[in-house]
């Protein structure tokens, strides 16, 4: 049976706006999904017979931040600046779920008329930046999508790491969202060309290197990647006897970001297998699995994310009505 280009435009169309809600609510759910198991080692979530028995569909700072991107992005019909600052001040309000010291205490000094930015490689950017990599998904957009990764990032984070994990989950994002089929070696690429800059210092060569790690045991693969990069003083507190070779992703944005994209790029085709897989990994559970479930939701659409999940998903009818504006804007503007 052919389709009249009217048909094939109206199914396209379709398409498009279940990954828009695909990547918001898939992060939504990975968050609440990973909120429960946060700071646990691999060793005992392995023992657990059902990763999902623990969903209560709360979801933390991850979720709350990633929608006040959103929120910004449809206020402003694209991205603006001071509009993005006013969401994140409202954000104190609610109040912030679970939310990391420095970029709590950035937003408190923008309430008080200082941008005083961390000096955290945490990830607490990239955890949040889905939003712009939807809305700046085209080729002739990506300088775009690059430039306002960029700025929302330093808002609270001024490092190069926190930076180069933005740009990296916003272009992986646009990447999955137009591609009907993933090729692990040219997403990757894509990636690593897209922040191939001296100031995003290792971050290149890790991401590259993340080639290698699919021959590998995923347990190994996992143990890895999830320490890379972390340096001293920091390293020193997965060295402890209790946790040392034990499997545990740090905080710290170039582990995040690796083991969120191994883990989609093991199963890109599932959901809920590519997040738990994430979570078993142990470490900032929540964070590894939002950002997942975002790439994933974006690349698999709506219809990939459990519907018991979405249910139990704590204001649900918010995200999905915001996700749902977002695409309505982003289709005016495009």
């Amino acid at each position: 049976m052919f389709l009249s280009i009217n048909q094939k435009f109206s199914k396209e169309l379709i398409i498009l706006k279940s990954r828009f809600l695909g990547c918001i609510i898939g992060s939504a759910v990975g968050d609440a999904l990973g909120q429960p198991y946060e700071g646990f080692l691999r060793p005992k979530l392995e023992r657990l017979s059902n990763i999902i028995s623990k969903y209560r569909g709360r979801y933390t700072d991850d979720t709350q931040l990633t929608l006040a991107i959103a929120n910004a992005l449809i206020e402003g019909k694209g991205f603006d600046r001071e509009l993005l600052i006013k969401y994140f001040i409202k954000w104190l309000k609610e109040p912030p779920i679970g939310a990391g010291y420095g970029c709590l205490t950035a937003v408190r000094n923008m309430a008080r008329g200082t941008m005083r930015p961390s000096n955290s490689g945490g990830n607490g950017t990239a955890m949040r930046v889905s939003p712009i990599g939807l809305f700046y998904n085209q080729k002739e957009e990506l300088p775009l999508l690059k430039k306002y990764a960029k700025e929302s990032s330093i808002l609270t984070h001024d490092h190069w790491a926190a930076s180069a994990g933005a740009l990296t989950v916003a272009r992986a994002v646009a990447y999955v969202l137009n591609n009907k089929k993933i090729d692990k070696d040219d997403l990757i690429d894509t990636l690593v060309s897209f922040i191939n800059e001296p100031e995003f210092k290792e971050f290149p060569r890790h991401l590259k290197n993340l080639k290698n790690y699919f021959d590998m045991p995923v347990k190994d693969a996992l143990k890895d990647l999830g320490l890379k990069g972390v340096k001293e003083p920091y390293i020193e507190i997965f060295n402890a006897p209790s946790i040392k070779g034990k499997g545990v992703i740090s905080g710290y944005t170039l582990p995040t970001v690796l083991c969120s994209l191994y883990a989609f790029l093991l199963s890109p085709s599932d959901y809920i297998k590519s997040v738990k897989e994430v979570i078993i990994g142990g470490g900032d559970t929540d964070t590894t699995a939002a950002i997942c479930g975002a790439i994933s939701g974006a690349y698999n659409g709506f219809e990939s994310i459990p519907e018991n999940l979405v249910d139990n998903l704590k204001d649900k009818d918010i995200i999905y009505s915001t996700a749902e504006k977002l695409y309505r804007i982003y289709k005016k503007n495009h």
